[in-house]
């Protein structure tokens, strides 16, 4: 029998030791599996993760430290594969160095946040449906680059949907109120109000204090704000001047039913395209989003039928979401007007209901699909007929 040399023994006794520590090691973690972190974020790719971490901390300069060292190994990879993702990645570092200098404030960080976005933009103009541009406005604002920040703020009001759109609506609003032009901050806060809920009272009282313009909507902006900030009698003066002069907005009566305690005629019928598009009222009109309010005497189901057509091609056919209480999805199959209909729960008083094209996966374009109509019916008056 051949016998094993000095070294051949040495070499499977340290073979040995090594399985032995690696056997050790792994039952070690598999029982404490938080221990993984130690091995897990020393890698570049969980940066951004760690970075989060001492943001949420309040250690601003470690977290930007490791938001930069993740943005450079997703550089290090884009430069030799040019992958989309690799990219999306790199913007995505860019968007968490602004967002960390945002919070930490200052002039000078506040500045950096707003090249950190402009980067983030240019990698990915379509990313997060606008916020970028929210998030670079309200810095702007901040900073008190008026201009640059309504700029911005109606590229998010372009590119974002639901709640993204409504703050640049109202932060625009700010910017034209410093800028000494009340009668277009009337006009955005106009749309914030009546597509809001839940608004801050300092935003409240920044609206209710708007100069006097020749905006004929300024007496329903003011007299809306005061209402909702609980300054009844003010509010009502207010309103009751502005239907008087025989304003035609729906908004503005059922702020005057509310302040005077009357009840508001229920919709049905009918509801113009203005309704949801407060700036241009042509028909019909490419969705991106749409606002519009319903008014209800009692709370019930209504039928709710819109006329939807789609110019897009291909196999994944666009989609339009209608969400109230609860959201629904119609899939839009033609380039003619089609009446698509679907019940939706709707409350006593106002209701706000968004319409709008979902993205077709893997597009960062607007689909499209366009409204032409819109109409309401209570479901009670259906089953009658």
């Amino acid at each position: 029998m051949k016998t094993i040399d000095r070294f051949d023994a040495g070499a499977l006794a340290v073979w040995g030791l090594v399985l032995l520590a690696s056997f050790i090691l792994l039952g070690y973690l598999a029982a404490n599996p938080r221990k993984m972190l130690w091995i897990e974020t020393g890698h570049p790719s969980a940066a951004y993760g760690a970075g989060d971490e001492w943001l949420r901390k309040g250690e601003y300069a470690k977290a930007i430290r490791e938001y930069e060292r993740g943005r450079d190994y997703f550089k290090e990879l884009y430069e030799k594969d040019r992958l989309d993702g690799h990219r999306k990645q790199i913007a995505s570092g860019m968007l968490r160095l602004a967002n960390a200098c945002c919070v930490k404030r200052g002039t000078e960080a506040l500045a950096q946040a707003v090249r950190y976005y402009d980067e983030a933009i240019a990698l990915e103009r379509g990313m997060s449906e606008g916020q970028p541009y929210l998030a670079r406005g309200d810095a702007l604002l901040q900073l008190e680059r008026y201009e640059e920040a309504a700029a911005s703020y109606t590229e998010a009001i372009e590119r974002g949907r639901g709640k993204t759109s409504l703050r640049a609506i109202y932060g625009r609003g700010v910017c034209y109120a410093e800028m000494n032009s009340p009668e277009r901050a009337a006009d955005d806060w106009h749309f914030f109000l009546r597509y809001s809920n839940g608004i801050a009272k300092n935003e409240l009282e920044r609206i209710a204090a708007l100069p006097e313009s020749g905006n004929p909507h300024w007496k329903a902006v003011v007299g809306g704000a005061l209402l909702l900030l609980g300054e009844k009698s003010r509010a009502l003066s207010l309103l009751e001047e502005y239907t008087a002069a025989g304003a035609d907005d729906r908004f503005g009566k059922y702020l005057l039913a509310e302040a005077s305690d009357r009840p508001f005629p229920e919709d049905e019928g009918a509801i113009g395209l203005e309704q949801c598009f407060p700036s241009k009222n042509e028909a019909p009109r490419q969705l991106g989003s749409a606002w519009f309010d319903l008014y209800a005497a009692q709370s019930g189901k209504f039928l709710l039928t819109a006329g939807l057509s789609s110019a897009a091609t291909g196999i994944a056919l666009p989609q339009a979401a209608i969400r109230g209480k609860n959201e629904k999805i119609l899939v839009v199959e033609s380039a003619e007007s089609r009446s698509c209909a679907l019940t939706i729960e709707l409350d006593e008083g106002k209701n706000l209901i968004e319409i709008r094209a979902n993205r077709q996966a893997g597009s960062d374009e607007e689909p499209a699909v366009y409204l032409h109509s819109l109409e309401l019916r209570r479901e009670t008056e259906i089953n009658d007929e």
